[in-house]
């Protein structure tokens, strides 16, 4: 009787895990020094010069399409 009771407690616990991701999702917010997991799509940070280069090279590019 006591198997079952486990048994019962850990599908519980489960169900409750899987209906709390689906409610509210996980997320990743690009801080991955205060997440344990591996990030699998870090996000680069531009210099301002870089972010004004980039504007450039891209308002260049709509300029000769």
């Amino acid at each position: 009787m006591a198997d079952v009771i486990v048994i019962a407690l850990l599908v519980c616990a489960v169900v409750l895990a899987i209906l709390s991701i689906r409610r509210n999702g996980v997320s990743c917010g690009g801080d991955c020094a205060s997440c344990m997991s591996g990030c699998a799509s870090p996000r680069l940070r531009l210099t301002r010069e870089q972010e004004r280069r980039l504007k450039e090279l891209k308002k260049r590019a709509e300029e000769t399409r």
